[in-house]
C-alpha cells in the first residue's frame, strides 16, 4: 500500500474586500436612510430585521477572517474542524477574487451549496492538479448575487 497523497496549507476562511473611508460613509448614509424610511413606512418587524442586517454588515466589515487549516487527501477535504468527502463533489473551478484565487467545488446534490476554498499562490498548481485528477474542471461564472456581493465589497 503506497503513501496517500496529502496537501496541507493555511488560509483565511474568506477573501477580504478592502473598504475605504468612502465605503463606510456611503454605508452609514444608506443605513441611516433605510432606518428612517422603515420607521416612517413599514412595521417594527421590518425595522428590526433591517437593524440586524446593518449590525451584521458592520461586524462582517470590521472583523478579520480567521485563519483555517486545510488538508486534502484522497477521500476528504478538511476545512478546520469540518470534513467533506471528495466524492460528494462533481466539478471544480478556479475563481479570481481580487489578488486571491479560490477553488470552487460544485456538489453532486442539486440544491447543495458550493464549497469555496482560498488557495495560496505557492500551492495553487498542486491543488488544481489534485482536483483535476479527481473531477472535471468547469468555468465558474458569477451569478447576480455574487456580482452584488463583490460590488458591495462584503
Amino acid at each position: 500500500m503506497g503513501k496517500q497523497e496529502q496537501i496541507e496549507w493555511e488560509a483565511p476562511e474568506y477573501v477580504v474586500q478592502e473598504k475605504g473611508t468612502l465605503w463606510f460613509v456611503i454605508f452609514g448614509i444608506v443605513a441611516v436612510g433605510g432606518t428612517v424610511g422603515l420607521v416612517l413606512l413599514t412595521s417594527w418587524v421590518m425595522l428590526a430585521l433591517w437593524i440586524l442586517m446593518v449590525v451584521a454588515m458592520v461586524i462582517r466589515s470590521v472583523v478579520k477572517p480567521r485563519i483555517v487549516k486545510y488538508r486534502l487527501t484522497e477521500e476528504v477535504i478538511v476545512e478546520g474542524e469540518k470534513e467533506y468527502a471528495v466524492k460528494n463533489f462533481k466539478t471544480f473551478g478556479v475563481i479570481r477574487d481580487g489578488n486571491s484565487f479560490l477553488i470552487s467545488l460544485r456538489p453532486n446534490k442539486r440544491f447543495g451549496l458550493r464549497l469555496n476554498i482560498v488557495i495560496p499562490d505557492n500551492k495553487g498548481e498542486k491543488i488544481v492538479d489534485f482536483f483535476g485528477a479527481r473531477m472535471p474542471m468547469e468555468e465558474v461564472t458569477e451569478d447576480l448575487f455574487d456580482k452584488i456581493v463583490r460590488w458591495l465589497k462584503i
